[in-house]
């Protein structure tokens, strides 16, 4: 069958881009409370949790932490992220974006002028009026979504993203940022027509059981998610597509390396492996 676009690859794409080394990640117990400094803390806790995966650290209501793998970086207030409040969230989206601004600034945890502004977004609560059958929908804080760009092209993928709460206090109760360093460049590669990556794609759709339909196209630089341990940063092409067959429907992605050469693998292990998940035995 057919393939639907409902979206489209950039119309400027870059002829070349450098490629760069990804470090493996600082983790440790410097690395938090240097974090907890910059944003206001004394970093004087002895409360450290260490697990195989991440290691934590707690100072007061504010927890902390980084995946040893990625080295993605998470912060919550315990008595304000995602906690509903008497005082109504009624903070504009520009103040919103300069809290979050002032705040990453502080952090250092990325320089700030790599980072841009996707959109704000907010979480809904509700409350019922059982009486009068009443449903009154509120909004419980704001979270500043940042993308990376570098060497100002967009980076694309799970990582490469920050989001910082905001409460209605105009606090920060909570983030979550996964920005992996730029190393050493090297290498620069051309670019690929995206029209291989169209053609490749149509290929393996024509296997597809339904109709599909690409909801986005992305160039860019491509970051792996937070399980995924990166080496190098370097362009790709990406498509997400929705099969529906019926009733039945999933979303996918469609990966690809964008430069002439390839350095290492785009897209990280996958999370189950087939000898994890035992096939159900069919009743008799």
């Amino acid at each position: 069958m057919a393939v639907k676009y409902e979206a489209k690859f950039p119309r400027t794409i870059p002829a070349s881009v450098n490629v760069y080394e990804v470090p493996a990640p600082a983790v440790s117990n410097a690395v938090l409370t240097t974090l907890a400094k910059n944003i206001g803390l004394t970093g004087a806790s002895k409360t450290y949790i260490t697990s195989t995966d991440a290691l934590g650290y707690q100072e007061g209501r504010l927890s902390f932490e980084i995946r040893r793998v990625s080295g993605a970086i998470s912060m919550r207030h315990e008595d304000k992220y995602g906690i509903q409040t008497e005082k109504a969230f009624d903070i504009p989206d520009r103040r919103c974006d300069a809290i979050a601004r002032k705040f990453l600034d502080s952090a250092k945890l990325f320089p700030l002028a790599s980072a841009k502004l996707m959109r704000i977004t907010h979480l809904h609560g509700a409350d019922t009026n059982r009486k009068e059958r009443k449903i009154t929908e509120s909004l419980i804080d704001a979270g500043a979504v940042y993308r990376r760009l570098v060497d100002e092209v967009p980076v694309i993928g799970p990582g490469g993203i920050a989001m910082v709460n905001i409460g209605a206090d105009a606090k920060v109760t909570g983030l979550s940022c996964l920005w992996r360093k730029a190393g050493k460049r090297v290498a620069k590669v051309k670019i690929l027509p995206s029209a291989r990556v169209i053609e490749a794609f149509e290929k393996a759709a024509a296997q597809f059981k339904g109709n599909t339909t690409v909801i986005q196209a992305e160039f860019g630089y491509f970051e792996q998610g937070p399980l995924d341990r990166q080496t190098t940063l370097e362009p790709a092409y990406a498509l997400v597509y929705v099969v529906r067959n019926g009733d039945v429907a999933h979303k996918s992605a469609f990966v690809v390396n964008a430069g002439e050469r390839a350095f290492s693998k785009l897209v990280g292990n996958k999370r189950f492996a087939k000898g994890d998940q035992k096939l159900r035995k069919k009743p008799a």
